[in-house]
């Protein structure tokens, strides 16, 4: 995003596979999207369709879409641009159903009863294509979780119809699945959510994968430690995972500490591999204040009964 009068606009860049800038994308290869302040989460559609969300700068709620030109689909919102008037919401990820139908996460800003300062609330949409919600999922088409700090940040949608959340919950990172309507899936880990961590830790999960055999990847970060986690389709952790060093099975951690003066650190993508290696992405803060202009990129691949590829991939 860029800076202009005060207020910050969103950019989309489109490159050819050789990374030079697709010309025949927006305005020379990079769309500027004034009404759009952050895109945290974007996808396909089916018919090549960009479909992106995340919040303008009023902090609203936006959901947005795109032809394959970049030119804005009229048949959304207006100007290709649905805003839903929440103050101080955001939208973390998007995810698209095999019918077309959207689904976004991310949290909603909620005073509590008496006053104070505001919390955040897990949500996730369904919208219809044409931008309407679906009247079939959850409450008219919103379903939210309350919690000290409850936030989605990742969404996908499984075979079943199924959809997984992963974010945090009272400051511990968990994974939420809901049935097809928008209720939550009590055959999940017993009550639909799994969760791990201290609970003052502000561990989440940053982003999930599902696997070809229905077993879901998630990772957090905090204070410099990866973990990456693999669930069963149950909600179980899955006893296999547990890397070089037998560690919890389920979850395995990885400490990317580089400076003695690393206090704090994010991923941010999450990938694997046809060959099932698992691939995190993202950056590494180095100094004690966590200075934006002092990070570092940070990439870790693991062989997918979560070992490091080690001697193949980096230092370890």
């Amino acid at each position: 995003n860029s800076s202009i009068n005060s207020l910050v606009h969103a950019h989309i860049i489109r490159l050819n596979i050789d990374g030079t800038m697709d010309t025949t994308f927006g305005a020379q290869g990079m769309l500027s999207i004034q009404e759009v302040r952050e895109v945290n989460g974007a996808t396909l559609q089916s018919n090549g369709k960009i479909v992106i969300t995340g919040a303008n700068n009023d902090f609203n709620i936006i959901l947005a879409r795109f032809n394959t030109d970049g030119s804005p689909d009229n048949s959304l919102g207006t100007n290709g641009i649905l805003v839903q008037p929440d103050d101080a919401s955001v939208a973390e990820s998007v995810t698209i159903q095999s019918d077309g139908r959207i689904i976004i996460a991310g949290y909603l800003s909620k005073v509590p009863p008496g006053g104070g300062n505001y919390n955040k609330e897990l949500f996730a949409m369904r919208f219809l294509e044409n931008g309407d919600f679906d009247e079939n999922f959850a409450t008219s088409g919103i379903f939210s979780h309350t919690g000290i700090v409850s936030q989605g940040n990742s969404v996908l949608v499984q075979e079943d119809g199924g959809v997984v959340i992963g974010g945090v919950q009272d400051g511990r990172a968990m994974v939420m699945r809901l049935t097809s309507d928008g209720a939550l899936d009590n055959t999940f880990n017993d009550d639909g959510i799994f969760s791990f961590g201290q609970s003052d830790s502000n561990s989440r999960i940053y982003n999930m994968v599902q696997q070809h055999d229905g077993k879901i990847l998630g990772y957090s970060m905090i204070n410099a430690v990866i973990s990456v986690l693999r669930l069963n389709s149950d909600g179980s952790l899955d006893s296999t995972f547990i890397g070089e060093d037998e560690q919890a099975e389920g979850i395995i951690t990885t400490d990317i500490t580089i400076a003695s003066s690393h206090l704090e650190g994010r991923d941010d993508s999450l990938i694997q591999q046809e060959d099932g290696k698992i691939l995190v992405a993202g950056y590494t803060f180095t100094d004690a204040m966590g200075n934006s202009n002092k990070a570092i990129m940070a990439l870790a691949r693991y062989n997918s009964d979560g070992s490091a590829d080690a001697g193949n991939f980096g230092s370890n």
